[in-house]
Parts: C-alpha cells; structure tokens; sequence
C-alpha cells in the first residue's frame, strides 16, 4: 500500500483498501484513485456513516474544523457523560 493520507489512516485503524472498500459500496480501484489523489467531497457524509471516519479527517482541506478521529473509528467509546449519567 502507497502511504497517502487515506492509506495511512485506513492503516491506523488496521484495514485494508479492499475492506474499505467493500464497506463504502466501491470497487478497489475506486479506492486506489481517491488513495492517489481526494476522496470526492459528495462521497464523504456517506462514508462516514459506513466508516465512521470522519469527513474532516478525510478532507482536512474541506472541514478543517472536524479532523480528529471520531470514537467510534478509533475504537474509543463513543458515549457521552450526559448518556452514561455521570456528571461533569
């Protein structure tokens, strides 16, 4: 696998492109292309509803804001206080 950003966090989370994309309802190659250049902008708040990787982590240059890996994708717990009672 080439180390491109999208290569590197599918590594991170310890997948391979064919399972992403077989999660995402894409071919390989598709993926391979978006490895080699961008992950197209209308394909982001889909794959992050299959992935859980967050579209800001994707495309920093689109949602600078959002970039830090969602609980869910990193293996964290993704509850919040407010849903598990505990206080602040």
């Amino acid at each position: 696998m080439r180390d491109t950003h999208l290569t590197r966090i599918l590594c991170q989370r310890g997948m391979k492109l064919v399972e992403f994309a077989r999660l995402v309802g894409v071919d390989k190659a598709t993926v391979s292309r978006w490895s080699a250049s961008r992950v197209p902008a209308e394909r982001l708040p889909d794959i992050e509803a299959r992935t859980g990787i967050k579209r800001g982590e994707l495309r920093p240059d689109l949602y600078e804001g959002d970039t830090s890996p969602s609980p869910a994708a990193s293996g964290g717990n993704a509850e919040s206080p407010s849903t598990t009672g505990a206080r602040p």
